[in-house]
């Protein structure tokens, strides 16, 4: 229905489609119309002003970033018929004068069309118009044309050819004529002939309003068993009743209702029996549906038409006259069956579509349901899947075990289970015990909570399942070519269960699933189509799903379920359950893949989770779920972790890198292949793309027998060498800059003595294949002291820059040099400046400027800054201020102190990122050194910072600690000039970013160089309900170096269990961050509220207790260590209540927790505590695995004994715990001192 005025506002001009005769062209001058961007999801488009001009398609804007690209918006043909110009250029290159093409203007832009064109096309414009109302009012200006510019008119191209010329066929598996007519009367339908006509014409025309449709496009919008057109459902702002113009339109057209809709119920049975090729139902079922619907027109009084989709049979006018007045319609799968959408809309209208066995496809129930549609398939002779139907009726009591019962819960819209006996509830379904056979022992029964796992709702399940193999009996006919769209599913071999996931059940799984029920059909012999049998109870049955979707049986079902082992949920209860220090040191539940999900069986193609983990290994398949589960989803990636004894390495790729050429996902093991082989190519991972060659790159290998050797195949982690063309610029040396501070603190505290020789050793260590790294030192105190060495000389030179308000390098050659050239001036030179600065009497530290010397030295080429600094920079750029207070420790003011005192560090952090520099620093300041500010630079350019308060090397643990991790760093492998991507399923988006780097765009993360056993969390949103069974998530990290280091990929499937770790690794990130630059106080709240969440919503979700009060503090086991990290977390020196913490400890302490690695930051947070005066005798021997350690003691002083010797490590600091009874020999034994006292004094 169209009303009689123009749609006004934002989204279109008040006169469009009106204009005079002498409005049809235009100069617009120098004003050239741009280009504005309605709407748009991939391959559905709504755009103002576009111009045509020599058989282009321009789009004139100088804002390029608010437009899709043009792949999103057209791919059936030739890009370079789309371009997006600059008004300058549009100016330059079309003119200023042209034509109108007014009002609407609709676009198909596939090589052919389809029959869902005009319904994507519709739902598409009708977003512009939120306010269509169920009388199908609306404000919208009907489209003018329908233009298919890649489509003839005439079958041959050639219309002078009249003696094999044809007309294009009536319906060519696209939009009838006859109905564009009936639906838009006022619309014209051009053809590829019409549009050549414009490019003809040599002057441009602006067309108005554009609706482009592109199938091809709409590949990038739908996700795997979606039909191409469910994307223009993602248009946002459509009303609810957007297809009731249309669908009115066409039954005012047909005078289907006369003047008010049929009062009885209509059913058309739309038959294929005379098609010569297709699906058709046998000649004896056919009858037996015909009489059964007869019956029903003579006993029910219903209106019955059998109705044929061959014209020759029957006119079109007439089959759509019929189907516009039914409220059911019935049909095998086929195409044909889309024309259900112009059924009349009642509460009971039903579409009603034959499977055969094997088979399904969702296509008409996405259209169905999407205009309100009741959807039905019958498979394997009972319904197998439907949409919107009531639950099924109430299962019977006697599936519960002997001595339970149900009852219905109103509170918790769910079922509390009661046993008799004793009085006992709870929210899992009980099981009845499984009898161990006869030739096994009994066993003890476990300490902990059975659960049972429990499913998805049955409503948000696909019936994708395999059943019986067609047979004659079956009633059908596969007559011709199969149906491209039909799914073919194998049966289960064995006989076994079938795979049951979110979209993916199990033949019977489903039905028992109901309580062991069939569903209701919608035809009930007593009540007739349409009407369902009253329940007996008001209540859900027990069996069926709760009114509120299943949400228990969601967050108990995250897993993959059906043909895999599954795991068990254990509840335990955390009161009387004390914490297990060995339960950190197991390795994490093992990921089980559904069968089939993966190419290889190596074990190897499951992702190490010491490299890459999610906090939720069973991903939610929608944002509010997550949000209800009260647990972030996010990602902990570990690229470059060092590779310990006996870990197998990582395969190295040298052969041609095969990539999706759309989402350009690496190739990796859960790629499916398609034709059985390569040849036929492979399907990606991750986006929807259907066609055979997703994967771009040749290779020799033509069969998966000779791919499954291919170790991008069998490996989640590989390594590939990357070709030129992913440079770019040449592989630059590895280039090292060490700035050393030489006043007189840190000469006094032997930092400079000690860093010069730890150098000196190390020397050999430094990554130097091909004999090309750099390096060069800049001394500096209130000045820079710049050292030239010349190549195969032992001397060097001293240049003094005394200017450090404009620093400059005072001499252009010799600064920088070939470490291999010119080491014997080097190894001279660091034997030299302890002595050089011994006497040296000046405070001060002009750290600033001799950043920027360092960089300035570095620029052209990147690498890395290694700053010691020994006080608080006081003078030059970035000077500090000691802003150290004690006065407020311990206040809300507190967290003022973490936050950077000066812009300066951050500013250029940033720009020495972008210029491919890594600054690693080392501080030792025995006073306020504002570790806070100059912490800024290792982490936004992927550096380390390292702290050594009071440092004194005349203590041999101080000078023993920095030696070794300096020389760590020197010894590290440099990868330079990285990113890092991360590249998830559809409908996952990579939302923030936590750690040391920094983020070049909204998913690159920016690394100039890498450094090894670095983590990174990165949280991750559901934008879009998740349909596919799993979700795969991808990481890839490139880098160059001389010789190129290859690049790293991680690809990852989710398994099924939350554990601890990741999750911790995620939460850590946020008070030691923004949190932080509020209060620490909010900190502390943030991380104990998130654990009282979880606490809560497991109690409510998963235990008996959520009914009413309990004296259980119930948790999952799997999660029994997460409340004592959490504590870990609270007492941590970072962000715990005290008033006695320095800030530069505070702010070391959280520059820690965000880039620890998994396997530093657990001791870190809940550090290894022995008991070394009753350790066995083995520990401290050496075993298969290295040193034997004592067991490990929980972290509690009961454990501590007066006459004790303990022993606590956290990874940085190890401390002894003497007991003063402890006995003599102890003493004498551990320290070789006589007592106690002797030891105390």
């Amino acid at each position: 229905m169209w009303v009689d005025k123009r749609e006004v506002g934002s989204l279109t001009s008040p006169s469009l489609g009106e204009s005079t005769v002498d409005q049809a062209f235009w100069r617009w001058g120098n004003d050239i119309p741009r280009a504005i961007l309605r709407k748009h999801v991939p391959g559905y488009t709504v755009i103002d002003n576009v111009i045509l001009f020599n058989g282009s398609m321009n789009i004139v804007t100088d804002e390029n970033d608010l437009f899709p690209p043009l792949q999103h918006m057209v791919l059936s043909t030739d890009l370079n018929v789309w371009k997006t110009i600059t008004p300058q250029q549009a100016r330059e290159r079309i003119g200023s004068f042209g034509g109108r093409i007014r009002g609407v203007t609709w676009m198909a832009a596939d090589s052919s069309p389809h029959n869902s064109t005009l319904f994507a096309l519709w739902r598409t414009y009708s977003a512009l118009d939120s306010g269509i109302d169920v009388d199908g009012a609306t404000k919208l200006a009907p489209p003018r044309r329908l233009i298919y510019p890649y489509y003839g008119f005439f079958t041959d191209p050639n219309p002078e050819h009249a003696d094999v010329t044809t007309r294009r066929q009536r319906v060519v598996n696209g939009i009838h004529p006859q109905l564009v007519k009936a639906a838009f009367p006022f619309m014209t339908v051009m053809y590829y002939e019409d549009w050549e006509d414009y490019h003809a014409m040599q002057v441009p025309f602006v067309i108005e309003r554009l609706v482009v449709a592109d199938r091809s496009a709409a590949q990038y919008g739908v996700r795997a068993q979606e039909p191409i057109y469910a994307s223009a459902f993602k248009v946002n702002g459509a009303s609810e009743h957007w297809w009731e113009p249309i669908r009115r339109s066409l039954a005012t057209y047909f005078e289907a209702y006369g003047k008010d809709a049929p009062t009885t119920k209509v059913v058309t049975y739309v038959q294929r029996q005379s098609h010569t090729h297709g699906l058709r139902l046998s000649d004896k079922d056919h009858l037996a549906l015909v009489d059964a619907l007869h019956k029903l027109e003579r006993d029910h009084g219903y209106e019955v038409h059998i109705v044929s989709n061959i014209d020759e049979e029957m006119s079109w006018s007439e089959r759509m006259r019929a189907i516009a007045r039914s409220s059911m319609m019935i049909g095998v799968h086929d195409s044909d069956l889309v024309d259900s959408m112009y059924m009349q809309r009642t509460p009971h209208t039903t579409l009603l579509e034959f499977f055969p066995p094997q088979t399904f496809s969702r296509e008409q129930e996405i259209v169905a349901s999407s205009v309100g549609i009741r959807y039905i398939a019958w498979r394997n002779d009972h319904v197998s899947h439907q949409t919107y139907l009531p639950l099924p009726a109430m299962a019977s009591p006697g599936q519960l075990p002997p001595g339970w019962i149900a009852e219905w819960n109103e509170a918790n819209q769910r079922y509390l289970f009661i046993e008799t006996a004793s009085g006992h509830t709870q929210w899992e379904e009980p099981v009845a015990p499984i009898a161990a056979p006869a030739d096994m022992a009994p066993v003890a029964p476990s300490t902990h909570g059975g659960g049972k796992r429990r499913q998805y709702a049955a409503g948000q399940t696909q019936a994708y399942y395999a059943g019986d193999s067609a047979s004659a009996d079956s009633g059908y006919y596969a007559g011709g070519a199969n149906d491209a769209n039909l799914i073919n599913q194998p049966a289960a071999a064995g006989g076994g269960q079938q795979l049951f996931t979110p979209g993916l059940a199990g033949e019977n799984q489903f039905q028992a699933q109901q309580g062991g029920q069939q569903q209701p059909a919608y035809y009930q012999p007593d009540a007739g189509y349409g009407q369902q049998q009253q329940p007996q109870q008001q209540q859900p049955a027990y069996g069926g799903q709760s009114g509120v979707d299943g949400l228990t049986n969601q967050f108990s079902a995250m897993g993959m379920g059906g043909g895999q082992k599954q795991f068990q949920l254990n509840t335990i209860n955390m009161l009387t359950t004390p914490p297990e220090p060995m339960e950190l040191h197991r390795p994490p539940p093992e990921i089980r893949l559904p069968p089939g999900s993966c190419i290889s069986p190596a074990p190897t193609a499951v992702a190490d989770p010491s490299y890459q983990r999610l906090t939720l290994n069973a991903v939610p398949t929608t944002s509010s779920l997550l949000n209800k589960a009260k647990i972030p989803l996010a990602l902990i990636i570990t690229p470059y972790r060092t590779l310990d004894e006996g870990d197998e390495p990582i395969p190295l790729v040298t052969d041609v890198i095969a990539r999706c050429r759309r989402c350009r996902m690496y190739i990796n093991p859960y790629v499916q292949f398609i034709d059985g082989g390569i040849a036929g190519g492979a399907a990606c991972a991750i986006c929807p793309m259907r066609f055979p060659r997703c994967l771009i790159g040749t290779r020799r290998e033509t069969s998966l027998a000779t791919a499954g050797k291919r170790a991008e195949l069998n490996h989640s982690v590989v390594e590939f060498v990357a070709p030129t063309e992913y440079m770019v610029r040449a592989p630059q040396p590895a280039v090292y800059i060490f700035l050393i501070d030489v006043s007189h603190a840190a000469v006094q505290s032997g930092m400079v003595a000690t860093a010069t020789r730890a150098l000196l050793e190390n020397l050999d260590r430094i990554p130097d294949e091909g004999n090309i790294t750099k390096v060069g030192i800049i001394c500096y105190d209130v000045s820079l002291y710049f050292f030239s060495m010349a190549p195969g000389s032992t001397d060097s030179t001293m240049l003094v820059v005394s200017d450090i308000d404009d620093v400059f390098l005072p001499k252009p050659a010799d600064l920088l040099v070939n470490l291999s050239e010119a080491r014997p001036a080097f190894e001279a030179l660091l034997g030299r400046i302890g002595d050089m600065f011994q006497e040296n009497s000046i405070i001060g530290s002009a750290l600033g400027p001799a950043l920027q010397a360092g960089s300035k030295l570095m620029a052209p080429i990147g690498g890395k800054i290694l700053a010691l600094s020994s006080s608080l920079p006081s003078v030059g750029e970035g000077s500090l201020k000691n802003r150290e207070d004690p006065k407020i420790l311990g206040t809300s003011k507190e967290s003022s102190l973490l936050q950077a005192a000066n812009s300066f560090y951050k500013t250029f952090a940033i720009d020495c990122s972008r210029a491919q520099v890594t600054v690693d620093m080392f501080l030792f300041s025995s006073g306020y050194q504002d570790v806070a500010s100059l912490a800024n630079l290792p982490h936004y350019t992927t550096g380390q910072t390292y702290y050594y308060p009071a440092f004194n090397a005349a203590r041999s643990e101080d000078a023993i600690k920095f030696a070794h991790e300096f020389g760590e760093v020197l010894a590290m492998p440099i990868m330079l000039e990285c990113i890092t991507r991360v590249r998830a399923s559809r409908g996952l988006r990579m939302a923030s970013f936590h750690g040391n780097f920094f983020v070049r765009s909204t998913d690159l993360l920016a690394m100039p160089t890498v450094p090894e056993n670095q983590s990174y969390a990165i949280e991750i949103d559901i934008e879009d309900t998740l349909t596919t069974p799993f979700v795969v998530i991808q990481s890839g990290g490139y880098g160059s170096s001389p010789p190129p280091i290859p690049q790293r990929v991680i690809s990852q499937r989710c398994s099924r269990r939350l554990t601890k770790l990741p999750l911790l690794l995620c939460w850590r990130t946020r008070p030691s961050s923004a949190l932080c630059r509020t209060k620490l106080e909010d900190a502390r709240d943030y991380v104990f509220k998130k654990l009282v969440e979880i606490f809560v919503t497991y109690k409510s979700s998963m235990t008996a207790a959520g009914a009413g009060a309990s004296a259980q503090l119930a948790l999952a086991e799997n999660l029994k260590m997460l409340p004592v990290l959490v504590l870990g977390i609270l007492k941590n020196v970072g962000i715990r209540q005290s008033a006695q913490i320095p800030p530069d400890i505070r702010a070391y302490s959280q520059a820690l927790l965000t880039s620890l690695p998994s396997q530093l930051l657990i001791p870190y947070l809940y550090p290894s505590f022995y008991a070394l005066h009753t350790m066995p005798p083995e520990a401290g021997t050496v075993g298969e695995k290295g040193v034997i350690m004592p067991p490990p003691l929980p972290l509690t002083s009961e454990r501590l004994e007066r006459h004790g010797l303990f022993l606590i490590e956290d990874g940085q600091t190890i401390f002894l715990y003497v007991g003063r009874d402890a006995v003599p020999q102890l003493i004498m034994d551990v320290f070789d001192l006589p007592n106690y006292e002797v030891l105390r004094g």
